[in-house]
Parts: structure tokens; C-alpha cells; sequence
């Protein structure tokens, strides 16, 4: 939620947006190997 102050609400939730489903996917990915 950090980057929505950083960057402006719009765009800081968009970029934490995006960076919690690669987070997700790569720890996923990781998990299954």
C-alpha cells in the first residue's frame, strides 16, 4: 500500500497492483517446483 503514497494513488495502485500478482506468481511458481 506504500506505493500509493509514493506515486499518487492512481498509479501507486496500479504498481502495487502489479507487483503483488508477480510476487504471487513467482513465489507459485517456486512453491510448485
Amino acid at each position: 500500500l506504500g506505493g500509493g503514497y509514493l506515486f499518487g494513488l492512481p498509479i501507486g495502485f496500479l504498481a502495487d497492483s502489479i507487483g503483488a500478482t508477480i510476487g504471487a506468481t513467482a513465489a507459485f511458481l517456486l512453491g510448485r517446483t
